[in-house]
């Protein structure tokens, strides 16, 4: 099984793209929560900050955003909540500043979630396994072997196992991307392999043979 499959959901109207590009450049400063500078220990005595120096990373912020409810309701009023599963889902707005790449990680508390890319995106998310077979949040490059890569096209829907060992790669400039949260949205949901299966409807017809 792949960590990464394409969805059937449309693309979002021009009008409303531009206003979630916004929304990221205006709150980004004031609504976001900027994971490269937190100040608390994530593990080891190293914070997401350390790990991008150990990695040799040029990442300068991470920020994500909440969307407002407003935003929530255009989205769904015109994806359909026949789309979702659940009329119920966590968006954020993703905005990496910097260039270079995003250390290794697993997502703490998201097992699965939604891509759609609002910004170019020329970089490669990878995913790796580590080698001792260790489960932690973040990972340097030497713990760790290559499995998968992908290059995510700007407006498309996909769907990503974030409990999987990632990275992005390649980055330059400002990345932005709207995200779901499925985890917090699906209490049966525990692997992304389970919600494949329950889910495969969701996933392009090339897909599905896939999973």
């Amino acid at each position: 099984m792949t960590n990464f499959y394409s969805l059937s959901f449309p693309v979002l109207p021009d009008n409303l793209n531009r206003q979630l590009l916004q929304y990221a450049l205006d709150k980004k400063d004031t609504s976001g929560f900027d994971v490269i500078n937190i100040n608390e220990v994530n593990q080891e005595t190293l914070t997401f900050k350390d790990f991008h120096k150990e990695t040799n990373t040029n990442i300068t912020s991470y920020f994500i955003i909440p969307l407002s409810e407003e935003l929530k309701k255009e989205i769904h009023s015109f994806l359909g909540d026949s789309l979702f599963p659940h009329s119920k889902i966590d968006y954020y707005l993703h905005y990496i500043v910097g260039d270079s790449k995003f250390v290794p990680h697993r997502d703490p508390g998201r097992t699965v979630c939604f891509l759609y890319n609002l910004t170019d995106d020329n970089a490669d998310t990878i995913w790796f396994k580590s080698k001792n077979n260790d489960k932690k949040i973040m990972y340097l490059l030497n713990e760790i072997d290559q499995i998968e890569s992908k290059k995510f096209e700007k407006h498309q829907w996909y769907l990503l196992n974030t409990d999987e060992i990632h990275a992005v790669f390649g980055i330059n400039g400002p990345r932005i991307g709207l995200t779901c949260n499925l985890t917090t949205s699906f209490s049966n949901i525990t692997t992304f392999e389970s919600f494949v299966k329950q889910y495969d409807n969701l996933l392009v017809a090339e897909n599905r043979n896939r999973t």
